[in-house]
């Protein structure tokens, strides 16, 4: 079964920003949500396939699933490959997603 995580470089600075932000209210705020990210992707890397599509043209592929109770406004983007699967964005829901998408 693939496990394997890959994270782009705009997801990393995404998880970095998010951490950062949460970190200036909370420091142990932000190592939950990044514990919590981090159980989302293993999870998410040995069933690809269970969060949704996003159903956008530019797109095709992509899923999102969001980070559990605490951490529900934000949105995991990624995608399957024959290996595991692609973080692609980690965003806030409020934000205007197809702008970060590009």
């Amino acid at each position: 079964m693939p496990t394997n995580v890959t994270i782009t470089p705009a997801a990393y600075r995404d998880l970095d920003g998010i951490a950062s932000y949460i970190q200036q209210h909370n420091a142990s705020a932000a190592h939950r949500f990044l514990n919590v990210a981090e159980k989302a992707f293993t999870l998410l890397a040995s069933r690809p396939f269970l969060g949704e599509l996003y159903l956008h043209p530019k797109h095709a592929g992509v899923r999102v699933w969001t980070l559990g109770r605490r951490f529900r406004n934000y949105v995991v983007f990624y995608r399957p490959t024959s290996e595991g699967i692609e973080i692609v964005r980690v965003l806030h829901g409020a934000q205007k997603l197809t702008n970060f998408l590009e």
